[in-house]
Parts: C-alpha cells; structure tokens; sequence
C-alpha cells in the first residue's frame, strides 16, 4: 500500500494516476514518468510498498544536482497537485504469480485514494519500416496487441480527398 513520506497525507482526490510500466522497450515508460516529475515541478510524497514487487533501491536519478548518495526506492509516487496528476514511478516488477494480488492492492489504494482516472504508460518496438517522405504514403496504420494474443491487427486509414 501506499506509504506517506510526508507529516499530512497526500490528497488524491480526482487526480489521475499515472503508472510508468517496467520492463517496457527501451524503458520508455519510465524515461517519460522522468522527464514529466523532472520538468514539471512534481513533489515526492511517498512510495508503494508491497510484498508482491521485486525490491530493488538505488540511487536518486532524479536529482537536479550531482548524485549525492541519496537512496531511492524503486516503486515512488510523486504529485502535482495543481494539474491533479500523480506518476507512480514503477522500477522493478511484480514477483513471478504475484500479480493478481498486486493489481487487488493497486486497486484499492486507487479507489480508497479517491483517484479519477489510471493511465499506464508503457511502449512497445515497431518492427515495421517504411521509408516514406510523408505521412500520406503510408495507406495503414499498424499496432500491436499484447504478445499472448498472438497476432498483429491492421487498421485502415480513410484519405478525405
């Protein structure tokens, strides 16, 4: 559940949860949960601790100044409360046939946090290439679901002429 590092608890009411997925490619999930805590002006107020997340610490990437030993955990939530957005920093992973219970966790710290909306970010690569000079060459738009689907599914875009 989540842990406050404050004296008064954070209040997450009708914010939007915003959830950085580990492991995704190129861990761009994370760089853009980074950047979004980084450039605009995001407070730490605690992390999530859980016995079903793989631990893990290390040290304070998102630091403005030099590293200065300052440990962090790999599961931190940080809050702007004026744009009522809140990013868990999600940095190890959920220990192996532990993921139904982390997600019943997850969801009742969403719930009883009073959130409004979750968004998990993640990514995924693109094996498709085409080299094109604009946008109007290429006639579909391809996407991937998730790989225990199995399958790619194709999207055909309509030209308005």
């Amino acid at each position: 559940m989540f842990v406050s590092s404050q004296s008064s608890q954070s209040s997450f009411k009708d914010h939007t949860l915003v959830i950085s997925s580990p492991g995704s490619y190129g861990e761009a999930a994370n760089l853009g949960a980074d950047l979004s805590i980084m450039n605009n002006g995001f407070e730490h107020v605690g992390y999530f601790e859980s016995d079903h997340i793989v631990p893990l610490i290390g040290n304070d990437i998102l630091s403005e100044k030099e590293a200065q030993g300052k440990v962090t955990l790999a599961n931190e939530v940080y809050t702007n409360a004026d744009s009522k957005l809140t990013i868990f920093s999600f940095r190890s992973g959920v220990s192996k046939g532990r993921l139904q219970e982390f997600v019943e966790e997850l969801e009742k710290w969403f719930t009883e946090g009073g959130f409004k909306t979750m968004v998990i970010l993640t990514s995924t690569y693109n094996p498709v290439r085409k080299i094109r000079v604009s946008n109007t060459q290429i006639p579909k738009l391809f996407y991937y679901e998730n790989i225990h689907f199995g399958k790619i599914q194709e999207l055909t875009i309509s030209r308005q002429e």
